[in-house]
């Protein structure tokens, strides 16, 4: 399941920044987005390190299907003229599966309680 949040992690940070390049395409202020990648790529990167210390690497699947999510996603949005808002309400869905993810790792991390 680790090696699975590595690859959303990766599949996140694309989405991101093809979110980015949307917002500033329309002269929207990206500094929240600028931020969110910083944080993405940070976790990944505190990810990677904690899967190395386990003898373990990111999943080898999981990793090119995320991406490819990430990228269907943004080809989605390009066809349609609220993309800026699908794009965030995806991000906004995107981080709410996450924190379930992490919680979920958190009570099998604890044994269960």
């Amino acid at each position: 399941m680790v090696s699975g949040t590595s690859a959303w992690r990766r599949g996140e940070a694309a989405s991101a920044n093809e979110h980015n390049a949307q917002a500033q395409e329309c002269g929207v202020t990206t500094s929240s987005i600028d931020l969110h990648i910083e944080e993405t790529l940070g976790q990944q990167e505190m990810i990677g390190g904690r899967l190395e210390l386990l003898g373990s690497s990111p999943s080898a699947i999981k990793d090119p299907s995320a991406r490819m999510s990430a990228f269907m996603q943004c080809l989605g949005g390009i066809a349609v003229s609220d993309e800026l808002v699908k794009g965030g309400m995806s991000g906004y869905v995107f981080e709410n599966i996450e924190i379930a993810a992490y919680t979920a790792l958190i009570a099998a991390a604890q044994g269960g309680r």
